[in-house]
């Protein structure tokens, strides 16, 4: 199955990553990797690498398990970020589940609190567009040039323009650039989703202080 060598790949190329990091997030697709790995940048002013912390794509929904699994054997400290859509949420729990409900000190609440689901039933792209439309719409119009931005939103078939906007997106998997333009876009516009920032601070709690001012004095 490709799929599955996909994943079997993508544990094999991280894993020495993984094992050596103080905290592992693991999301979807190369989207969200892309994304939050240029969202911590612009937060801590180091690449995550430099401060031990991986930010791993897990190739779809369906595939967290065998990650999970890794982490736990490990004893790793993890986070999800994941889509919010109905399905995916009841796949992703089942998941942690199977994983981790045989441990002696099984806590459902403390596996839950690693887990940023997104709201309101969406996926990355629709939620960026909902909280950040302005700054998604204008770094894209730049990024693209209009004739191209204009070509691009008219090959959505959506007719409302955040459907198109967020359609868009989900076309950027092969197209960091694209990505990391909004991302950069919205923490010049100080619009950084709430989740974003959530999930952020929760990694700074686990890196600590010390390692920020250790940073500091090597530069």
């Amino acid at each position: 199955d490709i799929q599955d060598n996909k994943v079997e790949e993508q544990i094999r190329r991280r894993l020495p990553m993984m094992l050596f990091s103080k905290v592992v997030i693991f999301a979807e697709g190369r989207t969200e990797e892309n994304a939050l790995h240029r969202f911590f940048e612009r937060r801590f002013g180091y690449p995550p690498e430099y401060l031990d912390v991986s930010f791993i794509r897990v190739e779809g929904s369906k595939n967290y398990k065998p990650f999970l699994k890794m982490a736990r054997e490990f004893n790793l400290d993890w986070f999800i970020f994941s889509d919010g859509e109905k399905d995916t949420i009841e796949t992703v729990t089942t998941q942690l589940n199977s994983v981790f409900s045989d441990e002696k000190s099984f806590n459902w609440n403390e596996v839950m609190s690693r887990v940023f689901f997104i709201p309101n039933h969406m996926n990355y792209e629709h939620f960026i567009v909902a909280e950040c439309y302005d700054s998604v719409y204008e770094s894209l119009l730049d990024f693209f040039g209009e004739d191209t931005f204009r070509k691009m939103l008219m090959n959505q078939k959506n007719e409302d323009l955040k459907e198109k906007l967020a359609g868009m997106m989900n076309n950027f998997k092969g197209k960091p650039g694209a990505t990391i333009t909004v991302v950069d876009a919205i923490c010049d516009n100080n619009t950084v989703p709430p989740l974003i920032i959530k999930l952020l601070d929760k990694i700074e709690g686990r890196i600590g202080h010390e390692d920020f001012r250790k940073s500091e004095k090597d530069c």
